[in-house]
């Protein structure tokens, strides 16, 4: 209970502080262009940006672009999102050449297991598959 009284100083410093600043900010709006102001408006009103706004100088990151632009913008993100959202799912398909690949060097020595004919692709091959697929 006592560390919050400890911190009252300090964070009712910060407080004037930022009405201060906000005050002086508000003040200094008047001799500002009215484009200036709209997109200061844009950009403050969200809180975290307000926050950020103090140790990053946001007036050089804006830019003002067309609204075709910026749906050529919106089309594209959309666009490879659900190109990820539909991409294919679980193993790829094992080739046929391959399947019969498999089959031959199973068929040339019986005693190798799957575990060393998947070894045997990786190593000779760098093809890389599970001893189950090879199975």
């Amino acid at each position: 209970m006592f560390k919050a009284f400890t911190r009252l100083p300090m964070m009712v410093q910060t407080l004037r502080s930022s009405i201060a600043s906000d005050g002086l900010s508000f003040f200094a709006t008047f001799w500002r262009r009215r484009t200036a102001l709209a997109a200061e408006n844009l950009f403050l009103r969200k809180f975290v940006f307000s926050r950020l706004a103090r140790w990053f100088d946001w007036r050089g990151a804006l830019l003002i672009v067309k609204p075709a632009t910026f749906i050529g913008w919106h089309r594209n993100v959309f666009r490879l999102f659900w190109r990820w959202k539909s991409r294919p799912v679980g193993r790829p398909r094992v080739t046929s050449e391959l399947r019969n690949l498999i089959r031959r060097l199973a068929a040339e020595n019986l005693t190798r297991g799957e575990q060393r004919i998947a070894g045997e692709l990786l190593l000779k091959l760098q093809i890389r598959l599970s001893p189950r697929t090879v199975a």
